[in-house]
C-alpha cells in the first residue's frame, strides 16, 4: 500500500507541474518546482534523503553530441547514492529530459514504466543502429561551419568520437589528419605544415591562427532566456505573458507585482 501512494504522489506532482507550466494563472501550484520537491520527499517519511544541490540531475536534450549512457548512469549513481527508491527513478529521469528528447519521451510521460524500460527506450532512440549511423556521418564527413570556432569544431568531434568508442581515453592520432581536412580552408595549409599528434596540441594553434585570420569572429550568442520572475533581455514591444496576472508585460511593469 505504502507503494502505491508514495508512486501516486509523484504522479499528482508531475501531472500537477505539467499542469501549471500549460497554465500559469493556476496559483495553487505556484511553488517553485525544487519546493514542492522537498515537500513531496518529506511526506515519504524520510525513506530516503533529498537529492543534494551539489549532485542534481544531468540533463538530456537528445542532440548528436549528447550522451545517453553518461546521462542514464549519472542518474542510476545519484538515485542510488540517495536511496530513492527505483520506482520512483523513471518519474525522476523522465522530468530531466530537454528539447528532441522531451518530445520524443511526450507520448510515454504519463505512463511511468520500469527503469530498465525508460532505460532501453532512451538507449533504442539515441544510441541505436540509426543514432549510431548519424554519429558516424557526423564525424568522419562534417566540415567546420562557416560561423563555428575551431574550438567549439574540435570539441564536438571529440564528443562524436566518445559516442562511437565510449571506451577510447584517448583521440587517436590517425585522425587528426581528417580534422585537419574538415576544418576551414584559411586554416589548412598552416596546420598541414606542423606535425600535430594529438588533439590537444591542435586545439591550441587552431584557436591562435583563427583569432589572426578572422579577428572578428565571435561565438554565435545563445537566445536569451528566461529566469524566474526576471524578464531581462526580452522584447519590450513583444513580452512574454506574465505569471502574477494575465497580462503579456515585463516583470518591472506588472501591476501586480507592484502592489506586493
Amino acid at each position: 500500500m505504502r507503494h502505491h501512494t508514495r508512486k501516486n504522489c509523484w504522479q499528482t506532482f508531475y501531472r500537477k507541474k505539467t499542469e501549471f507550466h500549460l497554465n500559469p494563472q493556476a496559483l495553487t501550484f505556484c511553488l517553485m518546482d525544487k519546493q514542492l520537491e522537498r515537500l513531496l520527499l518529506a511526506c515519504h517519511h524520510n525513506s530516503y534523503a533529498p537529492l543534494r544541490p551539489s549532485r542534481c540531475l544531468p540533463t538530456f536534450a537528445g542532440k548528436l553530441v549528447d550522451n545517453p549512457r553518461h546521462f542514464l548512469a549519472t542518474c542510476q549513481q545519484i538515485f542510488s547514492e540517495s536511496k530513492v527508491p527505483t520506482e520512483e527513478w523513471t518519474a525522476l529521469a523522465q522530468d530531466q529530459l530537454r528539447g528532441k528528447a522531451a518530445r520524443f519521451y511526450t507520448p510515454y510521460q504519463s505512463t511511468y514504466p520500469a527503469w530498465s524500460v525508460f532505460h532501453d527506450r532512451i538507449l533504442h532512440r539515441y544510441n541505436g543502429e540509426e543514432a549510431i549511423a548519424k554519429v558516424t556521418t557526423a564525424l568522419y564527413s562534417e566540415r567546420q561551419k562557416l560561423e563555428e570556432l575551431a574550438k567549439v569544431f574540435l570539441a564536438r568531434k571529440n564528443q562524436l568520437y566518445i559516442l562511437l568508442y565510449p571506451e577510447t581515453v584517448t583521440f587517436p592520432t590517425s585522425l587528426i589528419p581528417l580534422l585537419i581536412d574538415q576544418m576551414r580552408s584559411e586554416l589548412k595549409p598552416h596546420l598541414i605544415t606542423v606535425r600535430l599528434s594529438t588533439l590537444e596540441k591542435l586545439t591550441d594553434p587552431a584557436i591562435s591562427l583563427e583569432t589572426t585570420l578572422f579577428p572578428n569572429l565571435e561565438p554565435k550568442k545563445a537566445n536569451p532566456t528566461v529566469k524566474g520572475a526576471d524578464f531581462q533581455g526580452q522584447d519590450s514591444n513583444n513580452p512574454p505573458p506574465y505569471r502574477h496576472c494575465p497580462e503579456r508585460h515585463l516583470h518591472r511593469d506588472c501591476p501586480i507585482w507592484k502592489q506586493k
